[in-house]
């Protein structure tokens, strides 16, 4: 795989986002991620259009930032409305699972037309979406897929039920995507294997980028102060837990482990930052546990406020349930505490082992136990040399192996191998 890419030849790279896509104008993990790569690709030369549904239209765009209509081909005939209107017909009547057929041909349409001349599409997963694999068909190019997590393990975690029949036609759909993808990204390597063992996949074919984070982006901060009067927070120290507000976040737990660390550190400060659909029950939980004049909710922030956040929190939290394994792989917020050099207690599970090392640059404690994560949260703040001493190794360790330019590096490298071998 080539490292230098100063003495290879730009790609064409086209970034696609079939279905699930979040509005890329508003600050999301996602987002971030999609940035990340996308900017990271022109960074090192390459030439990166992407295609994405925004604002319910499918749309291109090259700086995420303007977008543009697409003109499709056959799927915006009259035909084919006449054959999608019957079917759909006769898939309410006869109550027929979700197939997203009309929806991927129009999809593979658009990138069709986006992406004349284009040397591999890379693609960020999405349930039954399938249009990039059609397209790549199309245009004679290979296509990469990334996977973030388990997309059906979500669902369910949000409660969302399916029949046994949607659940086949899912399995089949994601198993013949799976399968035609010239190669498949995760982010982990929890992800890695349970794909390889699910679908029966090469696991040649399958490769483990981790996520990263902008380090540049945490250098010499001196806004702790800036923070406080923004927040009203007085000079206690500040526990912080950066994210969604997601079922598999764990931030009930956080909460409960603070309400234990509370009574004996008067002064202490629990900071939620971030937002999501478990906030409203968060701030309850806060009121019934006579917390709410020590938490601070902060709502959802921009993503040049998060440096100087950080350089506010004495202790940095992430504690997601052991059961969320499969969804939680290499969340960003555990890079940007590590880029932070932030003292970080995380949960005892294999995807947080392979990162951090407990006593070294985290403590790391037993999943699903408030009582175990206060007691690492109260050593911390009692020990100022082990909250230093992890604190810098953590930053080494995201200096030397978690930047956004390591990951797009190594990104890029199986892109050239891919269109190599298409050439060959």
């Amino acid at each position: 795989m080539p490292n230098n890419h100063t003495n290879q030849e730009r790609l064409k790279i086209g970034y696609i986002m079939q279905a699930d896509t979040p509005d890329l104008s508003i600050v999301s993990a996602t987002q971030l991620h999609v940035k990340a790569v996308v900017y990271g690709f022109k960074k090192r030369g390459h030439q990166v259009r992407m295609v994405a549904i925004q604002h319910y239209k499918t749309q291109w765009t090259e700086d995420i930032q303007s977008w543009h209509p697409i003109e499709s081909g056959f799927s915006e005939s009259v035909p084919f409305h006449l054959v999608e209107s019957a079917v759909r017909g006769v898939q309410a009547r006869l109550r027929l699972p979700f197939w997203r057929l009309f929806d991927s041909y129009r999809f593979s349409d658009a990138c069709v037309s986006a992406f004349v001349d284009y040397d591999i599409l890379y693609e960020r997963d999405s349930t039954i979406s399938y249009g990039g694999i059609i397209a790549a068909r199309r245009l004679g190019i290979p296509i990469v897929l990334e996977v973030n997590g388990d997309l059906v393990a979500e669902w369910r975690h949000l409660g969302v039920q399916m029949s046994k029949v949607q659940r086949s036609v899912v399995h089949l759909i994601t198993r013949q995507i799976y399968k035609q993808a010239s190669h498949i990204i995760t982010v982990g390597e929890t992800i890695k294997r349970r794909l390889i063992r699910r679908w029966g996949l090469d696991p040649s074919h399958v490769s483990v980028v981790t996520n990263g984070a902008e380090i540049d982006l945490f250098l010499d901060l001196d806004t702790r102060s800036d923070i406080r009067s923004r927040f009203s927070i007085g000079n206690g120290p500040v526990i912080m837990f950066m994210g969604g507000f997601k079922p598999w976040h764990g931030v009930d737990l956080i909460l409960r482990g603070f309400s234990r660390v509370a009574p004996s550190i008067p002064e202490a400060i629990m900071m939620f930052v971030g937002d999501g659909p478990l906030r409203l029950d968060l701030e309850q939980q806060a009121d019934s546990l006579d917390l709410r004049e020590r938490v601070i909710f902060t709502g959802r922030v921009e993503h040049e406020d998060v440096p100087h956040l950080l350089n506010t929190a004495d202790v940095a939290v992430i504690y997601h349930r052991a059961s969320a394994a499969e969804i939680v792989e290499t969340p960003l917020k555990l890079f940007e505490y590590m880029a932070a050099g932030k003292a970080i207690v995380a949960p005892a599970v294999p995807n947080m082992e392979r990162i951090l090392t407990d006593g070294v640059s985290a403590l790391l404690v037993p999943p699903d136990d408030p009582e175990a994560l206060a007691c690492a949260v109260a050593k911390l703040l009692a020990d100022g040399q082990l909250r230093k001493s992890l604190g810098q190794a953590a930053r080494k360790e995201a200096i030397e192996k978690h930047s956004w330019d390591r990951a797009v590096a190594e990104l890029e490298s199986i892109l050239y191998g891919l269109v190599r071998e298409r050439g060959r």
